[in-house]
Order: structure tokens, then C-alpha cells, then sequence
């Protein structure tokens, strides 16, 4: 079974989906072994981490991408590269088919396999007048602070390094009261991005986030996490971007129009 065309929301964390989950309190509580940090010392740590990140032009991981919906949990695995500063590839196996995402400049294209005997699908994104949608898909790629903090309250949790591992951090964006992130395509009618929480998780000093989780609502989305493991970093060329998927004419072509926020 693969999952369905989630990829779009995906990259607008976000970036790295619970009918909103059955946590023991709310997701900016701190979790057993954590401690919130207070704002300022967030910032600090923020920082330092946006700085980490700068400093590791290419990243190349194992991926684990996992959704609970009404059928259960399905999981797809695949691997992920991404190269600064907008560059972003992202394949998953599903049995036999792939489906694969490439985030390149300003263009996003998707390719998706057929069911029952159909030819898979190539779709083509252009966010060349969607400047905001695009400043926030590369926001949650890149960790840029202050370009997520416009839409979501922060909230940082630090576990303290214990047996040889190291310090963990629990990032939580919580969606700001009254924000609406509405996404136009084509001429499709807008709607409000699903996302309530979003929650990276990272070793300090990592490359990348360990896992992203997107926690939309009540009612209106399924769980989705995305796991990053094997991280390599490696340079990356142009070529190491390149899928035959992708490669073809794109079955349909959509305008993405700005956030209306």
C-alpha cells in the first residue's frame, strides 16, 4: 500500500499529522528527563543549532515516512539529500513503486506511481509567485528562526547527555492563535494548511533533524512522521539530484499562488 500525495503539506512544515493524538498533556509539556528552556537560553540554542546546520552545505539521509490514518499505520522507506541552499530530493518505496520529490529553486515536482496497471503521474509546482510559501518551506529545512517564529510560538525542551549519547533536543512550533496558512495551486480554492504542531527532534551537534512530526487539528489530517537516520555529509552534485521520474513532461502544471495568511 503507498501513501497518498502528501508531500506539498510535507515540505510546508514546515521542512520535515494526528487527529490530534492522545498525549498526556499537550506537546509544549516537557516529556520525561526534559526541561523547557526559558526563552532566552532557547534563543541562544537556536542559534548555535541554526549556525550547525549552516555549516553542513550537503546532507544525505535514510528516511522512515510513517502515517496513521482509519487503516492503520503505513510506513514507506527511502532516503533524502538535500544541498543549500534549495535544493531538496526525497524518494520512497513503497513494494516496487517510488515515488519521488524534488524541491529545485523555485519549482516542486512529484512523481507518483499508477494503480492497477495505470502509468504513474508527473506534477510540476511553480511557487515563482509564492515568495512567502517558499521563504517557509525552506524555513523548516534550513531551521531559520526567525522566519518560522512569524507563524508559530516556539517552544525548545533539552535532555542532558547521559551514557556516552548525546544532549537531545525537542523543538516544538506551535501554530499562533488566529494564524490561517492558506495554500493556493492552480485554480483550486485555498485552504488552510492543516498543521497544529510540529515537532523536530535532533541530537545536539546533528547535521539534521533526527524526526519531524506534523500534528495537524482536530479532525483534519493523519499523523505523519518522517525518521532520518545514516546521515552523510558528503558533497553532493547536480547529478545526484537527477531521477528519470522526474525527467518527463509533468501531466499537470500548477501556479502556486502566495500564502494568505
Amino acid at each position: 500500500m503507498r501513501l497518498g500525495p502528501l508531500p506539498l503539506r510535507a515540505c510546508i512544515l514546515a521542512a520535515c499529522c494526528l487527529a490530534v493524538p492522545a498525549f498526556a498533556g499537550t506537546p509544549v509539556e516537557a516529556e520525561t528527563g526534559e526541561t523547557k528552556l526559558a526563552p532566552e537560553e532557547a534563543q541562544n540554542v537556536l542559534a548555535e543549532l541554526t549556525e550547525s546546520f549552516s555549516k553542513q552545505p550537503c546532507v544525505r539521509a535514510k528516511l522512515n515516512c510513517a502515517v496513521e490514518d482509519l487503516l492503520g499505520k503505513r510506513e514507506v522507506r527511502g532516503e533524502m539529500l538535500f544541498k543549500r541552499p534549495d535544493t531538496l530530493l526525497r524518494r520512497t518505496q513503497s513494494g516496487k513503486d517510488w515515488t519521488v520529490v524534488r524541491l529545485s529553486g523555485t519549482t516542486l515536482r512529484e512523481y507518483y506511481p499508477g494503480t492497477g496497471g495505470d502509468p504513474g503521474k508527473l506534477y510540476e509546482k511553480d511557487f515563482g509567485r509564492a515568495p512567502k510559501a517558499l521563504a517557509l518551506v525552506r524555513a523548516g529545512i534550513t531551521l531559520d528562526v526567525k522566519a518560522l517564529s512569524k507563524y508559530f510560538d516556539l517552544h525548545l525542551f533539552k535532555k542532558p547527555a547521559e551514557g556516552g549519547a548525546p544532549a537531545q533536543l525537542r523543538l516544538v512550533l506551535a501554530r499562533k492563535e488566529g494564524v490561517k496558512l492558506v495554500l493556493h495551486q492552480g485554480t483550486k480554492e485555498g485552504e488552510d494548511l492543516p498543521y497544529q504542531y510540529v515537532i523536530a527532534r535532533l541530537d545536539e551537534g546533528a547535521p539534521f533533524f533526527r524526526s519531524i512530526e506534523r500534528l495537524p487539528a482536530e479532525g483534519q489530517g493523519d499523523p505523519m512522521t518522517e525518521t532520518f537516520t545514516e546521515f552523510k555529509t558528503d558533497a553532493l552534485a547536480d547529478a545526484d539530484f537527477k531521477d528519470e521520474k522526474l525527467d518527463g513532461k509533468p501531466g499537470q502544471v500548477d501556479q502556486v499562488k502566495d500564502l494568505e495568511e
